[in-house]
């Protein structure tokens, strides 16, 4: 799978969720307003890092698989762990023409995910998701889009470049799953899943000290293994 990096640069925001004893989770419907969020909406203090990556789904594919796993590594030293399931109990996702969803028809993809950072990590998410046939090719459909903390989008796919993705800022927890679920008419018969997903990581920077000594131990600037 391939991995690119992206940049934060300028932003709108679509709406913001208050959780009970959380600060703000963030919504939106536009990737270039989930990528400049970082900077436009100022969430991220003064000392922490953040990064962005693409992940997609075009190298190997592979069908009928019971998940599909990878990692992703950003610049300043995170790393973020992901797999992708269904939800059904003896369920496969297959990856195929550039797309990850989930078998059998009906059923939820589902995708999970873990982090090194002790504070800070996966806070933000989003991707191009829809309804694909046996073949892995796009068609139309609702789906819903929800985070494990319950935040949720609910919209049309109905365009490649359809988007949903979300933020949480710092004093959340880390984002851990993401669901996606096919809604209203033809969701038993339809397959769901995703051509791209995003991945936003925060951290907070270390101190010029504890910078040497993670440099000295050879963990900063780690690239992805093959």
């Amino acid at each position: 799978m391939r991995i690119a990096l992206a940049s934060c640069g300028l932003a709108a925001i679509v709406s913001s969720v208050s959780l009970a004893g959380m600060v703000d989770t963030y919504t939106f419907t536009s990737f270039a307003d989930w990528n400049d969020a970082p900077t436009d909406l100022g969430f991220v203090p003064a000392d922490w890092a953040t990064a962005t990556a693409t992940v997609t789904f075009n190298q190997p594919e592979q069908r009928d698989a019971s998940s599909i796993s990878d990692f992703v590594t950003f610049d300043g030293g995170g790393r973020v762990d992901w797999s992708g399931r269904s939800s059904a109990l003896d369920g496969e996702v297959s990856q195929v023409n550039g797309a990850l969803f989930s078998m059998p028809a009906g059923s939820s993809l589902v995708f999970s995910f873990t982090g090194n950072a002790s504070t800070g990590g996966l806070m933000g998410i989003g991707g191009q998701f829809g309804f694909y046939d046996a073949n892995g090719n796009r068609t139309s459909g609702r789906v819903l889009v929800k985070l494990s903390d319950g935040t949720a989008i609910l919209r049309n796919f109905n365009t490649p470049d359809a988007f949903a993705g979300f933020w949480t800022t710092p004093g959340n927890a880390t984002i851990t799953e993401l669901r996606i679920t096919a809604i209203g008419t033809g969701a038993s018969s339809s397959f769901v899943g995703a051509d791209s997903m995003v991945l936003g990581w925060m951290a907070p920077v270390p101190a010029p000290g504890a910078i040497a000594l993670l440099a000295a131990a050879g963990l900063i600037g780690t690239r992805r293994r093959r």
